[in-house]
């Protein structure tokens, strides 16, 4: 996701109209801020129970950075179905 392709207001402002209840944000490393800066979009226009989850080849040096930005799940080749399943249930409950 680069600047280019991300404009949080605009996600925001989509996702918001669309009624989304999951945003899922294909990313690549050092994006924190980025998703951050959604989250806080988010939460400004009053949607910040849209629960975020970052996906990408190789986050794990940035899982704490994308939990702390707000992202609830971070997916990445060692994901394995059962966590996705478990956390899309909790999502429903």
């Amino acid at each position: 996701m680069t600047r280019e392709h991300f404009e949080p207001r605009i996600l925001a402002g989509i996702a918001i109209q669309e009624d989304v209840g999951l945003i899922i944000l294909w990313t690549i490393a050092g994006q924190a801020k980025a998703v951050a800066a959604l989250r806080d979009t988010l939460a400004a226009q009053g949607a910040d129970d849209i629960p975020l989850v970052a996906a990408g080849p190789d986050l794990s040096a940035d899982e704490d950075a994308l939990e702390n930005a707000g992202v609830r799940l971070v997916v990445g080749p060692s994901t394995v179905e059962t966590e996705l399943r478990e956390f899309l249930r909790t999502l429903r409950a």
